[in-house]
């Protein structure tokens, strides 16, 4: 990895972002403490966290869009499509959870409020004439595993 060793370390994470990251893990590894922008690796961290649960949340209004596609749309192809969406986003979801199992406490009933409202408007925006639910019909459970 090449590392230009005048850069200074702020200039290189604005001018090169990957290049930092290798940078910074490289420092990690080699144990060099002294050297590492902890609070800003810190920071990235943190915020790799927040981006999985944004994914989780993700999928979740899509899987939701799709529930209420299955319950308001009759017509066979449009039933095969979403059920297909549902599955896709489910195995994503589970590959999530496997790698992750603390993103379960994302699984609140808040959250779930959140991405309901999100699914519900996307789905309402292709179906203005649909009357989906007001409030959620489904849990987790229904969602990511079934």
């Amino acid at each position: 990895m090449y590392y230009p060793v005048d850069m200074d370390i702020d200039e290189l994470r604005t001018t090169d972002y990957g290049l930092w990251i290798e940078s910074q893990a490289k420092l990690l590894e080699q144990g060099k403490f002294d050297k590492l922008d902890v609070k800003r690796v810190a920071d990235q961290l943190r915020l790799g966290a927040v981006s999985w649960q944004l994914a989780l949340i993700g999928h979740a209004t899509d899987i939701l869009e799709c529930k209420l596609g299955l319950l308001l749309t009759p017509q066979y192809n449009e039933q095969r499509q979403w059920s297909r969406a549902i599955l896709r986003s489910q195995a994503q979801v589970q590959q999530l959870l496997a790698s992750s199992p603390s993103l379960a406490k994302t699984m609140t009933s808040d959250t779930l409020a959140t991405c309901y409202e999100a699914g519900r408007n996307i789905f309402l925006a292709a179906y203005p004439d649909a009357a989906p639910p007001e409030r959620c019909p489904f849990t987790w459970t229904d969602i990511f595993w079934s």
